[in-house]
């Protein structure tokens, strides 16, 4: 009979990058082939955040930094941990998590050691800073200077208003950028930007538009700005002029000013998107234009789609079809987001995902809507056994009911559903407590 240590063992490192840090420990302890193959996977990505009085030993990191490729670093750790040399480090994440300001050793170490920390790994390729501190202008001349590879920088902080300048010439070399808490942007720099992420900021539309007409490079992939950032008529026609080729990523459901003739266009235009989320789009907007959607390698959406009270019935299927045709999305998340003031509205509505009866069905089977009976022209939810891939799935709960007969349907047609967001308001009684039992046996987690 064949076993595992039959396999080749080259076939073992193919399995490690599948295991859990609890599989791993069991693999470890089976024989000697097993510890050398399977070691590595337990320590190339630690983190290191002492909890409740324990965290990994600094001789045990030491004797296993060679190991090391990518580490994450609370601020409660003390000098020794700065004091060592990981020789293969990529990715450095210094974070910040939500009880180590709790902690004796909060911010304890020096910033000339975390200095001298940078300078000996000159190789990193992705820094992530979100320690409460404010660093010297040595912190950035190092990684200006000696960290050629940089390629990631993801910050939250605080920079001297002395020491913008080297700040910025860090952000001109990098591929990728996340910046949050930011109170000023500036143009003219970040020749080689591939991706932007920024929160917390109060950029006006002309501001952002400046920004993104200023990258040399015009290869911008990944687009999110956070807080009240205005997605205006100016960045919206930079991006149609210059970027809707390339977007992959384009994040706005949080911005100002966004408009659903903005997103259906995008929808329609970029046909790279793989993620994309904004605060609504109108089913009018979507029946008013004949193309279809471009975007056939969205992963995950995230959208409010909105009815007005004058809309006619047949239109949502509109939107049933074009979602139906996004075959590889994993995230359908369609719960409202805040509105714009001129689409906020009590009388709105949204898809109604009820098992009404369908064109095909016979007048015996039909179930009664709430307006009269009258039987569906589309497809409706039903249309979605296409969305094969679909991971999660998220619903306005407070717009319909949804009950047992729908939730059934989900689990059977989306075989790799693993998370709902949504209450089954229609679900009362037995149907309550056998929902349950359904996400349960299918491993569904439901979130109400």
């Amino acid at each position: 009979m064949t076993t595992i240590l039959d396999l080749p063992d080259e076939i073992y490192p193919l399995i490690g990058k599948h295991l859990s840090s609890k599989s791993i420990y069991s693999c470890i302890r089976v024989c000697r082939s097993f510890y050398s193959t399977f070691i590595p996977y337990l320590w190339s990505n630690p983190t290191v955040q002492p909890y409740e009085g324990r965290t990994i030993d600094a001789i045990f990191l030491r004797s296993n930094a060679h190991r090391i490729k990518s580490i994450v670093y609370s601020p409660n750790l003390t000098e020794d941990y700065y004091a060592i040399t990981f020789p293969r480090l990529h990715t450095l994440r210094l974070e910040s998590f939500f009880t180590d300001e709790d902690e004796p050793q909060y911010l304890e170490v020096p910033l000339a050691q975390k200095v001298d920390f940078l300078r000996r790994h000159p190789f990193v390729k992705r820094l992530s800073y979100h320690h409460k501190d404010t660093l010297p202008r040595e912190f950035w001349e190092i990684i200006r200077t000696e960290w050629t590879a940089l390629e990631k920088l993801e910050f939250s902080g605080f920079v001297e208003a002395d020491d913008l300048d080297v700040f910025w010439a860090v952000c001109e070399r990098v591929h990728t950028l996340y910046l949050s808490n930011v109170n000023m942007l500036t143009e003219g720099c970040w020749p080689e930007l591939c991706e932007l992420e920024f929160n917390d900021g109060t950029v006006t539309d002309q501001d952002l538009a400046a920004i993104l007409r200023s990258f040399p490079s015009r290869r911008l992939t990944f687009l999110s700005p956070g807080g009240r950032v205005t997605f205006g008529p100016l960045t919206y026609s930079c991006l149609q002029e210059m970027y809707f080729g390339h977007l992959r990523v384009l994040r706005i459901e949080h911005c100002l000013r966004v408009t659903s003739t903005m997103t259906q266009e995008i929808l329609t235009k970029c046909v790279h998107l793989v993620d994309f989320s904004a605060p609504y789009i109108y089913v009018r907007d979507v029946v008013g234009t004949p193309k279809p959607w471009g975007c056939s390698k969205l992963e995950n959406l995230k959208i409010f789609v909105a009815k007005l009270p004058d809309d006619e019935a047949e239109w949502e299927g509109r939107l049933f079809e074009q979602i139906s045709k996004l075959r590889q999305l994993l995230i359908l998340n369609l719960e409202p987001y805040p509105l714009s003031a001129d689409s906020e509205s009590s009388d709105l509505k949204t898809l109604d995902f009820r098992l009404l009866p369908s064109p095909s069905s016979s007048p015996e089977n039909s179930r009664d809507d709430d307006e009269g009976g009258d039987k569906r022209r589309h497809e409706g939810i039903r249309s979605w056994s296409s969305l094969v891939q679909l991971q999660q799935f998220a619903f306005d709960e407070d717009r319909q009911r949804l009950g047992l007969e729908e939730a059934l349907w989900m689990v059977q047609h989306w075989q790799d559903l693993v998370a709902v967001h949504g209450s089954f308001k229609a679900a009362e009684g037995d149907d309550g407590d056998k929902l349950k039992r359904l996400f349960d046996e299918r491993g569904v987690e439901h979130y109400t």
